[in-house]
């Protein structure tokens, strides 16, 4: 009878080990599909064809909504402007506290010379079709790199990236891309931190 219940525990404990095991192989997988040497070579390519059609925005200066969101806007000054981007919710021309944060950074930066906030509207849409392949790969949908090449340099794009002021365009996508990334990531292999993740660019 003490043999059984030996033998029984034991049984227990090696299917804890396996499960253990099985889902440290799957997340094993996944992490394998982002970083293996295709991906890298992928992504780079991506970044080229990115950077290279969007260009010629270094070339361009502020136009438009660009003076009420930039030139003219005394939130992007101090500190006290940074807390009212947050905390007041009529200072802005629109409430988008981490569109106005950016801002408010790159004019702590480099004031405002136009080419570094053409510089960062291109790397989040860059940072945005990145995961949205990767996004994808986890769906297994076919032809998952074209499909984020189209998405990166389809026409419809150009107005959201080359002005300045339409920033929060490319930071919605890029965050609810993510977020369905977490998503996917958290059905997949639940954890705290997954969970953590998900709401952090939910809420964003």
């Amino acid at each position: 009878m003490g043999s059984a219940e030996i033998s029984g525990e034991t049984v227990g404990k090696w299917k804890e080990v396996w499960h253990f095991l099985h889902i440290s192989k799957n997340d094993m997988n996944f992490r394998k599909r982002f970083f293996d040497s295709r991906s890298l070579q992928g992504g780079v390519l991506l970044l080229i064809l990115i950077f290279a059609a969007y260009f010629p925005t270094f070339q361009n200066g502020f136009i438009w909504d660009d003076d009420k969101y930039l030139t003219d806007n005394p939130l992007l000054r101090d500190w006290e402007g940074l807390k009212n981007i947050w905390f007041n919710l009529t200072a802005s021309p629109q409430y988008y506290p981490l569109v106005f944060t950016s801002f408010w950074l790159e004019n702590q930066l480099w004031g405002l010379n136009p080419v570094g906030y053409h510089f960062n509207n291109i790397l989040l849409h860059a940072l945005g079709t990145l995961v949205l392949w990767q996004v994808l790969k986890q769906l297994e949908f076919p032809h998952a790199w074209w499909a984020a090449a189209v998405f990166a340099l389809h026409p419809v794009q150009v107005e959201s990236v080359a002005w300045i002021a339409e920033r929060k365009d490319v930071l919605c996508a890029l965050f609810w891309i993510l977020t369905l990334g977490a998503y996917l990531r958290y059905v997949r292999s639940p954890s705290v931190g997954t969970y953590g993740v998900l709401l952090l660019a939910f809420g964003a």
